[in-house]
Formats: C-alpha cells, sequence, structure tokens
C-alpha cells in the first residue's frame, strides 16, 4: 500500500500546477463541461493558440488516504465542494508576449456562487490579478496574468478561433477509448512548430541534439491518460507519418543520455537511476503513434522516483521565485518614494503628532507601485482601520498578494500578505522620525528592509503592524521555503537566505547602524 501510495503522490505532485489553473478555471472561467459535448467544448475552449486541455472526472478520481496526499486531498474537496463531481475542462493558452505569461480560461457557472468561489480563489491562487470576465453568448472568458494589463487590450487580441485541422486534432487528442478519470492533451500549434523548426534547426544537446524536425514532425499531439486508484495509463504520441514516429522513437535514447549529462551535476539523481531510467523509456511503435504503457510495476515506481524529485524542485524553485520578484518590485517602488521624499515611508509630513503613521508603508508606496487613483483614495490622516480608510481593504493590490506553496497547509486570511517590514530597535520603519539613506551607517546591503511573514503570521495590507519580531529568536515567524527565508535589503535586491541563521546574524541584518559586520548565509 506504501509504494502504491508514494507513486500516486508523486504523480499528483507533478499535476498541483494543473489542478491549481483547474481551480482557478472552476472558480472565475475554466470550462465547465459534462462527458458526451467534448466537440462543442474544444470549440469552444480552444483557440489559435490554446496549448494544453486538461480534463478530469471528478465523480471518479480517488485518492488513497495517505498522509502525504492531505493537501492534495484539501484542494479536490474544495473543487468539488465548489463544482460539484462533474467533468471539468479547461485550456491553457500560449502567452500573447514571453513576459505575459497569460492563462485564457472560459466557464460556464451553472449557478455557482462567484462570493463563495473567489474566497477560495484568494487562497488557492495567491498572486494571480483575475482581470472581468468577459460574456461570450453562454460561456465567459477570464485571463489570469502575474500583473494587470496596463496597454490598449485591443492591441493584444488574438484569434479566438481554432482552424479546422487543429480543431481535428484537438478532437483527436481527446478521443481517449479508455476513459481515464485524468487526461492531458498538448496539441503544439502548428505556427509554433514551424517557428520552432526554423528558428532552432539543430536541438540542443540536452535534447539529444541533430535536427529538430525529429520533435517537430514527431510530435503533432500527445495525450496522457492515468488512474491514479489503480496506477495504470498510459501516454501516448501521434508523429506526423510511420517514418516520423520511427526516427522519434529511435532519438528517445539520445535524449535520456542528453538529459543525464544535463543533470548528473545538477541534482540529487544518481547515475545509476538515470541510467535505469534510460532503459526503461522505450515506447512501442503502432504505425504513427508511439505508445509508453504506465503501469504499477517495479519500473514505474523508478519514473516516478525521478519525477517526484525533479517535481518538488520546480515547485519550490516557482513559488520562490515569483514571491521574489515581488519582493525586488517592493524594494525598487521603495527607492523611488526615497528619491521623491528624501526618506524611507512615511515621510514628515505623512505622520502623526507622534511621529507615526496610522497606515503601512505599503499604502504610502502606491503610487509606486502603478495604483495612483487608489492611493487618493486613502485618508492619510486617520488610521487604516477607520470607517472610510477600513473600506479600501479589499482593494489589495496584486503586488502584495502572497505567493504560498502550492502544498501549504495553512491558508492566508483575506486581504493579508505576508511582506512585512522587521520593527524593533534602530530598524529602517517603525521608529518615530523618518529614515534618511545617511542614517544606515550599516549599509543598504546589509540591512533588510522587508521580510516574508509564515502564512499563519499574515497581517492586514493596510495596517502600520508590522513585524515586530524577537531579538532572541528574530526569524521564528518568517517563511521557511525549504530552509531558506526571502528577503528584500535597503540597496533593492532580494536574496533567499537560510533560515537558520544565528539569531545575532539576524539582529545584525535587521538593525541599520550597530556597526556589526553582516554574514548571513
Amino acid at each position: 500500500m506504501t509504494t502504491k501510495c508514494n507513486a500516486i503522490a508523486t504523480l499528483t505532485s507533478l499535476l498541483r500546477p494543473a489542478l491549481l489553473g483547474l481551480f482557478v478555471t472552476a472558480c472565475l472561467g475554466g470550462q465547465i463541461a459534462t462527458r458526451g459535448d467534448e466537440p462543442t467544448a474544444v470549440q469552444t475552449i480552444a483557440n489559435g493558440t490554446t496549448m494544453c486541455i486538461v480534463k478530469l472526472d471528478l465523480s471518479r478520481l480517488t485518492l488513497p488516504d495517505d498522509e502525504s496526499l492531505q493537501s492534495l486531498q484539501r484542494v479536490l474537496n474544495n473543487v468539488r465542494q465548489a463544482v460539484g463531481d462533474q467533468s471539468l475542462t479547461f485550456a491553457v493558452d500560449l502567452p500573447y508576449r514571453p513576459t505575459d505569461n497569460v492563462v485564457r480560461v472560459m466557464a460556464k457557472t451553472q449557478g455557482i456562487q462567484q462570493e463563495q468561489l473567489v474566497q477560495l480563489l484568494q487562497r488557492y491562487s495567491a498572486g494571480l490579478f483575475i482581470e472581468q470576465p468577459i460574456a461570450q453568448g453562454e460561456w465567459t472568458m477570464v485571463v489570469v496574468r502575474p500583473q494587470p494589463w496596463h496597454e490598449n487590450k485591443k492591441s493584444a487580441q488574438i484569434s479566438t478561433s481554432v482552424l479546422p485541422p487543429e480543431l481535428e486534432l484537438w478532437q483527436q487528442a481527446l478521443a481517449d477509448p479508455t476513459d481515464a478519470p485524468l487526461q492531458v492533451a498538448i496539441v503544439p500549434p502548428s505556427y509554433l512548430r514551424r517557428a520552432f523548426e526554423e528558428l532552432a534547426p539543430e536541438l540542443p544537446a540536452a535534447l539529444g541534439g541533430g535536427s529538430s524536425q525529429v520533435l517537430t514532425e514527431g510530435v503533432q499531439w500527445l495525450r496522457l491518460s492515468y488512474d491514479p486508484s489503480t496506477l495504470k495509463g498510459s501516454l501516448l504520441i501521434q508523429s506526423d507519418s510511420d517514418p516520423a514516429a520511427a526516427a522519434l522513437a529511435k532519438h528517445v535514447p539520445n535524449m535520456v543520455r542528453g538529459l543525464i549529462d544535463q543533470w548528473g551535476a545538477k541534482t540529487k539523481i544518481s547515475q545509476t537511476t538515470l541510467i535505469a531510467l534510460a532503459g526503461l523509456l522505450q515506447p512501442q511503435q503502432q504505425g504513427s503513434q508511439l505508445v509508453l504503457p504506465l503501469q504499477n510495476d517495479d519500473a514505474t515506481q523508478l519514473v516516478f522516483s525521478l519525477l517526484k524529485l525533479t517535481a518538488q524542485t520546480s515547485e519550490a524553485s516557482i513559488s520562490t521565485n515569483q514571491s521574489s520578484s515581488k519582493l525586488k518590485q517592493l524594494a525598487l517602488a521603495i527607492h523611488h518614494y526615497v528619491d521623491a521624499h528624501n526618506s524611507f515611508p512615511p515621510h514628515a509630513a505623512a505622520r502623526g503628532e507622534d511621529g507615526r503613521s496610522g497606515l503601512s508603508w505599503r499604502v504610502h508606496i502606491l503610487p509606486y507601485i502603478g495604483e495612483v487613483e487608489l492611493y487618493r483614495q486613502f485618508k492619510l490622516d486617520e488610521p487604516w482601520d477607520s470607517p472610510h480608510n477600513i473600506k479600501l481593504l479589499n482593494r489589495m493590490p496584486a503586488a502584495y498578494a502572497p505567493v504560498p506553496m502550492i502544498a501549504e497547509s495553512t491558508a492566508v486570511q483575506p486581504f493579508h500578505t505576508l511582506y512585512a517590514a522587521p520593527v524593533g530597535e534602530q530598524t529602517i520603519f517603525g521608529g518615530e522620525k523618518p529614515v534618511r539613506y545617511q542614517t544606515i551607517s550599516d549599509g543598504t546591503s546589509n540591512t533588510v528592509m522587508i521580510g516574508e511573514l509564515a502564512p499563519d503570521q499574515a497581517i492586514p495590507w493596510t495596517s502600520p503592524e508590522e513585524y515586530r519580531y524577537d531579538p532572541k529568536n528574530p526569524a521564528a515567524k518568517l517563511y521557511s521555503r525549504d530552509g531558506q527565508a526571502l528577503t528584500a535589503y535597503a540597496d533593492g535586491s532580494a536574496r533567499s537566505v537560510r533560515i537558520d541563521n544565528t539569531p545575532e546574524e539576524w539582529n545584525r541584518a535587521f538593525t541599520m547602524n550597530g556597526g556589526e559586520i553582516v554574514n548571513m548565509k
């Protein structure tokens, strides 16, 4: 039973990004369709840039009662509570541009209560910006982005129709005869395959080298079909022709050897494991298709073990990079504030008679993160929870939205943030007098001005509460991401440092003029 649970845990850890996308879809715009209307669903949800379509049958998708799967089970339970036991379909599009990372989703809401779903969304898609839904007949389109779209939306329009040849490919990819409860179909748009072939005629060494045609002609579409309850499924790859399928099958060992050379020195995966994996990845050719069976045996467990390590590393890296980017954005905004007011927020005129402000520095820097209109609505001479200002709490900008790891079990309260300034003696924030660059005698590169709190320590984003740390254990309430803590320094940099640095080191880093040498690792 343990082996079976570990294998399922591995597969589901790989699917957490897809499940998050599914949850966003279910909440504010995923295609919701019952089995039997796949052609209609594809015609509605697919467009000229659609890359991936995922189908989950919640009525048949079951996970064992195992501790390693509890976080994923909670997600599935919440989705079922929101949409019921039905078959869900959603699509992920290529971005309009590489830096935009757009997810376009569509939905039939079927009377789902939006307010309840939005509350769940605030937990599972923290850090994402949800544009206003756009009605298209009985369907609703929603665009999900890391940041709001500030340009003319007409310039970002793309073709909303899929060409007949590609519609046929999508229907083929989704026509799974096994009717597995989990299906993932990928159909690279034809223009993407052409562009890849023209821009990268030779594959990199990590993909085995040689002509890129082995992939552009070898992968017309692929489908993963899987039943986590039985550990049985298959990966099917459709090629352009029988010779293209044969060429791809022949090239697979080269790709594996390239990945072994690429990963060997960068991961904890042993060479023995990688070599064993190379012997397992031997798809069976059936005409113009390649089939790789996924069964409950020792060989599959080895594949799962490899993928689990890769998935865990990727998951931590993605959330850490997203949060680090937010810290850099906030640090840069604070620098712009200092340039404009000659002090860190709040400047003297924004403070009360006691030398303090009733609003957080996060409110004072709003104009420097593109939120001028929101800033103008605050009454700066009133506290954050005054009858007027408290009404603005639910207007939290995306820059302050937390980015917890997907497996995080602690929910962040709505309109709370994890980005807070350490407050204590000789810290940049929290004092009765404005702080200028000249005050930071320890050096801006040695002084932390923002830290990331643990989810259960989140604070209302407008509140001046901040992080009043205990000098005896200054890192106690910081967020540990695999033993690392994210911090932003007064020089504008964002760094990941070990959370188990000594209390002395943390105190030195938090203070601005203690005269100590900071040696954070």
